[in-house]
Order: structure tokens, then sequence, then C-alpha cells
């Protein structure tokens, strides 16, 4: 599963790589699950329903905005990427990072 989860999450990245600032605060929320279906590894999809990566943008995005107290992202992690996960999906990847850092004010990009 651990190998699973790391290709889930090295594709979030590099899907978004280019738009990615890692001190953004725009957030674009990723699906674990949904990804992790697409890219045909259903074993983990149950698990990580729910689980959300979130991609920082240079920029905004099409999708709904909603703007946050960065202080709810003190327990996750942030990946060589750039890309930004829970910290025990971070733990569980097995992937460099770090933790995240927040803004105080951030918004995030729905849909």
């Amino acid at each position: 599963m651990k190998n699973e989860l790391q290709e889930v999450i090295k594709s979030i990245g590099k899907e978004y790589e280019s738009a990615i600032s890692q001190d953004s605060t725009y957030l674009l929320e990723v699906d674990l699950a949904s990804k992790a279906e697409k890219l045909g590894y259903g074993a983990i999809r149950d698990k990580y329903r729910g689980a959300t990566a979130f991609a920082p943008l240079k920029d905004s995005a099409p999708g709904m905005k909603v703007m946050f107290d960065g202080r709810g992202f003190s327990r996750h992690a942030q990946f060589d990427s750039g890309m930004i996960v829970p910290e025990h999906i971070a733990k569980e990847a097995g992937l460099p990072h770090k933790a995240y850092i927040p803004h105080e004010s951030m918004i995030r990009i729905i849909g």
C-alpha cells in the first residue's frame, strides 16, 4: 500500500508541478481516493476516502473559494514537490517531508 500511496502523491505533485508555489496562500484541494482510483489503485481508494491533498498554487484557479484560518493546517506536512497532506498521511507515504507552516489567512479552492 505504501508504494501505491507514494505513486498517488508523486502523480499529484507532477500534475501541478508548474503551477505550485510552496509558500502560496491558494490551496487547491485534490481528493486522494479519486486520484488513486484514476491511477488504478482501487485497493487504497477506500482507506483514503475523504482524505485531501493540497497543491499550493502560484495564482488562483477556477472553483469555489473559501477563506479560512491557516492554523487548521498546523498538523500537515509538505513534500519536496510542494504538495501538502495531513501529517499521518505523509508518514504513511514514507516520502521526505517537513512540517507545513501555514499562513495566518488562506484560500481553499474546491473543485
